[in-house]
C-alpha cells in the first residue's frame, strides 16, 4: 500500500486598484490538502480545504469506495527534495507601498488615463510526502497587473501592462519601460495592409499550437500540428522550445509533478533546431504507449494527474529585442488580441485590440484596430526574422518571437 499526501499553502498580500485610487487590502493564507491511497489495484482519495490531520485525511481516502478508480501502471519512486526561492527584501510586506508610489507615478505623468488592477506577492509551498518520503518546494513571487484607459476612449479598457517576479517585487522597472508606449498613446498611425514584422508581448498564444502534439496521449491518438512527425524538422532552425520543470531564473518552479517524479535534467526539449523532438509523458500513458515519464503528470489536490507542461520555455537566441527592432524600420508590438483561433491546418487568425508601432526600435504610435492572419508553419517557419535573448516586456520570463504575418485594417 502507498500513501501520498500532497498539499498547497498559499500566502497572499494583494492591493487593489480602481480608478486611480488603492481601494483595498487583501491577505489570504489558504490550506489545500489531497491525499491519495494505492492498494489492490485500486487508487483512493479524499481532499480537503483547511488544515487536517494526514492520517485522519489518509482514513477518509481508504473509506471512499465509491470514488476509488483503478491503476495498473507503474508509481514512481519518490526521492527527496527541497528547494526554495525567498523574497530577499521583505518584498512580501512591500505590497502597499510599491502600489502607493507606482499609482502616484502613473496618476501624475500619465493624467489623461484611468489606471485599475493590482500589485500582490505570495509566499508558496508545495508539500507532497510518499510513504514518508518528504517532497518540498517554496517559492515567492509577486504579479501585479494594470489596466488602463483613456479619457477619450469609449471602452470599459484600452489595454494593459503587468509583471511576474520570482523572488522579487520590483514593479517601477515595468513601469519605466511601459512609460514610452504610455506617451505616444494619443498618436494613431497610419499602417499600410501587408506582411509586417510583428511581435507579441507574450509568446505564449503564437506557440500554443506548435506544441499541441507534444502531449503522448494526443500525438499517439494523431492529434496535432505535427501528428506523425516525432523526429523530423518542422520549423525554423532558429527554434528551440523547452519543457523546464525547475529553474526559478526563467519563472519554471515546478521542482516536481503531481506524481513525485523529480527530473535529473530540469530541461526536455520539445524543438530542437525546429526538430520535433520528444513527447511529455505521465505514468499512465507512459505504460500505454511504452514510454517513460517525463515528469508532466500535472494535478491539483483535488484530481487525478493528467498530462500537462511544466514551464514552456523558448529557446534564446543571441541579439537582444532592442537590437533587432533598431534594424526594423516598421514592426508591430501586439498587446492585445483576443478572439483569435487556430484551424486544424495550422492557420491562425486573430483581431487585434490594442497594439503599438515600433519605427527603427522607437514607439512611433498607436495602432489601429487590425486583423493578423498566418499559418504556424510559415511564422515559426521561414517568416521568422529572429528569436530574441530577452522579452520586449523585462519581467517576462520568455525571449520575444519576432516574424512576419499578414495585417488586414478592419
Amino acid at each position: 500500500m502507498r500513501k501520498e499526501i500532497l498539499s498547497y499553502n498559499t500566502k497572499e498580500k494583494k492591493i487593489e486598484i480602481a480608478g486611480n485610487k488603492i481601494v483595498s487590502v487583501k491577505n489570504k493564507n489558504i490550506v489545500k490538502k489531497g491525499a491519495r491511497v494505492f492498494k489492490d489495484n485500486n487508487v483512493y482519495s479524499a481532499s480537503n480545504i483547511g488544515e487536517i490531520d494526514d492520517d485522519k485525511l489518509i482514513s477518509q481516502a481508504l473509506g471512499n469506495e465509491l470514488g476509488s478508480l483503478p491503476f495498473d501502471y507503474e508509481l514512481t519512486a519518490p526521492k527527496a527534495v527541497s528547494k526554495k526561492v525567498q523574497f530577499l527584501n521583505n518584498e512580501f510586506d512591500s505590497a502597499y507601498e510599491v502600489a502607493t508610489k507606482s499609482l502616484n507615478y502613473l496618476t501624475k505623468n500619465f493624467p489623461k488615463f484611468i489606471f485599475s488592477g493590482n500589485v500582490a506577492t505570495y509566499s508558496n509551498q508545495t508539500n507532497m510526502s510518499i510513504d514518508g518520503t518528504a517532497m518540498t518546494n517554496s517559492y515567492d513571487i509577486s504579479r501585479s497587473e494594470i489596466i488602463y484607459k483613456h479619457e477619450s476612449s469609449t471602452g470599459i479598457m484600452d489595454s494593459y501592462f503587468e509583471s511576474m517576479e520570482v523572488g522579487k517585487l520590483d514593479f517601477e522597472k515595468t513601469i519605466s519601460n511601459y512609460a514610452p508606449y504610455l506617451e505616444c498613446y494619443e498618436t494613431v498611425v497610419n499602417l499600410k495592409e501587408g506582411k509586417l514584422p510583428v511581435v507579441f508581448t507574450g509568446s505564449e498564444m503564437i506557440t500554443s499550437k506548435a506544441i499541441s502534439g507534444h502531449k503522448a496521449n494526443m500525438y499517439h491518438k494523431g492529434v496535432g500540428l505535427f501528428k506523425g512527425k516525432l523526429g523530423e524538422k518542422v520549423l525554423n532552425e532558429k527554434l528551440n522550445i523547452f519543457d523546464i520543470s525547475y529553474n526559478p531564473e526563467v519563472s519554471a518552479l515546478r521542482a516536481f509533478d503531481g506524481e513525485g517524479f523529480l527530473r535529473e535534467d530540469p530541461s526536455l526539449s520539445l524543438f530542437e533546431k525546429g526538430v520535433f523532438s520528444n513527447l511529455v509523458c505521465d505514468a499512465r500513458n507512459a505504460k500505454l504507449y511504452n514510454m517513460q515519464s517525463t515528469g508532466n503528470g500535472m494535478r491539483s489536490y483535488n484530481s487525478s494527474p493528467q498530462i500537462g507542461f511544466n514551464k514552456v520555455y523558448i529557446g534564446p537566441g543571441s541579439k537582444s529585442i532592442s537590437e533587432i527592432l533598431a534594424d526594423l524600420p516598421e514592426c508591430l508590438v501586439v498587446e492585445l488580441a483576443a478572439g483569435g483561433d487556430f484551424t486544424d491546418d495550422g492557420s491562425f487568425s486573430t483581431p487585434v485590440q490594442f497594439g503599438f508601432l515600433m519605427k527603427n526600435g522607437k514607439v512611433a504610435g498607436r495602432l489601429p484596430q487590425l486583423t493578423l492572419t498566418a499559418k504556424v508553419q510559415d511564422y515559426l517557419g521561414d517568416d521568422l526574422i529572429d528569436i530574441a535573448s530577452d522579452s520586449i516586456r523585462p519581467s517576462h520570463y520568455n525571449p520575444s518571437i519576432v516574424t512576419h504575418m499578414n495585417v488586414k485594417i478592419n
